[in-house]
């Protein structure tokens, strides 16, 4: 009886020790699941990263053509009323040359028209009608003001030469307008002439002597 004890007990062991080495190997497969699951969720996290990099690099040359595209060939430029309204103006003066440009615009229906040397380029209407523009404001030349007078950002910075800025309370007819850009007629602003004494330079611009009827470079 007691040999037969023993013998069970010894069976009991080493059924226990079987089962014990078993757990033991199944915790060593899981271990080594988890660390290929981990292997390979890292793996996919930098696949995705690496996508994700290769997104941003390709929006960035995008954004390089088409600013390329914007400064080079098609250059922007708007007529922008102080609520936010918006014209596009079908007006190109990327050739390094001078240009007459004249802007008309109307509280009563909000059309507006753009010339260009003389010529009426474009036309469009419902821009900010019925909102008069506000006394007390400051001009500013060649920059945007985001508040009347200042906070200003170097990359709206206008880029070139300008000449013979004015500005009247009525909308000239085109035969005035003609006149003003071959230099037939000679009509200041009632508004805002120009007058070269009351032109202040800052922030790295430079005033110098222009014969503008001289130094024009288109054909009248």
């Amino acid at each position: 009886e007691e040999r037969r004890g023993e013998e069970r007990r010894e069976r009991r062991g080493e059924e226990g020790g079987e089962e014990g080495e078993e757990e033991e190997r199944r915790g060593e497969g899981e271990e080594r699941r988890g660390e290929e699951g981990g292997e390979e969720r890292e793996r996919r996290g930098e696949e995705r990263r690496g996508e994700e990099r290769e997104e941003r690099r390709g929006e960035e040359r995008r954004g390089e053509e088409t600013r390329s595209l914007s400064t080079a060939s098609h250059p922007c430029v708007e007529l922008i009323r102080s609520d936010n309204r918006v014209a596009q103006l079908p007006l190109s003066l990327s050739d390094g040359r001078w240009h007459h440009i004249c802007i008309t615009w109307t509280t009563r229906d909000g059309f507006w028209e753009a010339y260009q040397d003389g010529e009426r380029l474009g036309t469009g209407d419902n821009l900010a009608p019925w909102h008069p523009i506000k006394p007390g404001g400051v001009i500013i030349l060649g920059q945007e003001q985001d508040i009347v007078g200042g906070r200003f950002d170097a990359t709206q910075a206008f880029v070139g030469e300008l000449s013979q800025f004015n500005m009247w309370d009525r909308v000239l007819r085109p035969v005035d307008i003609m006149g003003l850009a071959n230099c037939s007629a000679y009509m200041p602003g009632n508004v805002v002439p120009w007058i070269d004494a009351n032109v202040e330079v800052f922030g790295g611009a430079s005033k110098a002597a222009l014969e503008i009827c001289e130094d024009r470079a288109f054909e009248s």
